[in-house]
This record gives structure tokens, C-alpha cells and sequence, in this order.
């Protein structure tokens, strides 16, 4: 939480991700999860992507929230580069 209002000048804590995601339609997403995050439930992925359909979803093993590139750099790398290729044109 400490995070979003460093960085972004927001509270978090009044986020509804699952309530503002249909608002960003027709744009790509793409949702990256660890299915044994510590900290974010994997539900909550699971969630968003119920709300938003279309979005992409990939799940890891990674073993803390922010270290989905961790468990596979190569095939993380390959993952963002091939979303932003695609949704930047």
C-alpha cells in the first residue's frame, strides 16, 4: 500500500481493481499471478480476469509477489515483449 502512495500518489486501500477493469475496455491486459503469493491471494487474479475476458492471464510458482520473473526470466521476458509487440501497434 505504502508503495501505490509513493509512487503513484494514491491510497490503494480504495482501489476496486475488480470494479475498474471493464472500464478500460477495448484495451489489452495482460495479468501475471503467482499461484503461491504470500501476499495477493491468486483468487484476486482469478477474479480480474473473470471481470475482463479478453485479458491474458499467466500463472507462476514464484515464491514472493513480485518475483514472477524470477521462476523463469527467459520465458517472463518472452511473455511481456510478445504482449507489448502485439497491443503497441
Amino acid at each position: 500500500m505504502m508503495f501505490g502512495h509513493l509512487f503513484a500518489g494514491c491510497d490503494l486501500t480504495l482501489s476496486k481493481p475488480v470494479q475498474e477493469i471493464s472500464r478500460i475496455t477495448p484495451r489489452p491486459v495482460s495479468i501475471f499471478h503467482s499461484k503461491i503469493d504470500p501476499y495477493i491471494p491468486v483468487e484476486n487474479a482469478y477474479k480480474l480476469k473473470s471481470a475482463y475476458p479478453q485479458a491474458e492471464y499467466w500463472e507462476t510458482n514464484a515464491k514472493k509477489h513480485p518475483e514472477s520473473y524470477n521462476t523463469d526470466p527467459k520465458l517472463y521476458v518472452e511473455k511481456v515483449t510478445d504482449f507489448f509487440n502485439r497491443s503497441l501497434k
